[in-house]
């Protein structure tokens, strides 16, 4: 053995390797921890500085492999993709269904989804405003049992269309009321 290594490995204490949050944590003397996260986009180093790692970097973090930090509760610097970004809050919206709910497109995780042009009333905005809503689990079986006309009230995440073409977005997980 070297020189170099006999120094590096008299300052270690331990390895700690967490297989279902892919991190492999090395302890050294005076509280230095490197952190390596394996994330679907690479591998994050974490080098924290006289304390331990108290957090856990998420799978969606991407950008600059390498962050010092001198406090646990720094987290790392990086640019997060839009899927990491906080959703927006859930909204309750009332009004009436205008076309009976069918089939729609599998979700993101394959899960089967219906969808029915609905009529909203939504706190803020004057009048009513025609969205798109994608029922999902649950709701996604009730509303399949719903007809053009009826009135419902639905908790999800709206979301606003960038193009003028397309109407905004619903994505029910719950309906509350007006299905029985």
């Amino acid at each position: 053995m070297s020189n170099e290594s006999e120094l590096f490995c008299s300052h270690l204490e331990s390895v700690n390797i967490d297989i279902r949050k892919k991190t492999v944590d090395v302890y050294a003397e005076g509280g230095t921890v490197l952190r390596f996260t394996y994330t679907p986009r690479g591998v994050l180093l974490q080098l924290t500085l006289g304390t331990e790692v108290n957090h856990s970097p998420t799978d969606d973090v991407v950008g600059p492999p390498i962050t010092e930090s001198t406090s646990s509760t720094s987290e790392p610097v990086a640019d997060a993709p839009a899927a990491s970004r906080p959703k927006n809050p859930a909204e309750v919206m009332s009004g009436k269904l205008q076309t009976k709910p069918a089939d729609g497109r599998p979700d993101g995780r394959g899960h089967p989804t219906a969808w029915a042009r609905f009529l909203a009333h939504r706190d803020g905005d004057d009048g009513a405003l025609l969205i798109s809503a994608t029922f999902h689990n649950r709701a996604r079986a009730i509303a399949l049992g719903l007809d053009a006309g009826d009135s419902i009230t639905a908790q999800g995440y709206y979301h606003p269309s960038r193009d003028p073409q397309r109407l905004p977005t619903f994505s029910v997980f719950h309906l509350m009321k007006g299905f029985e």
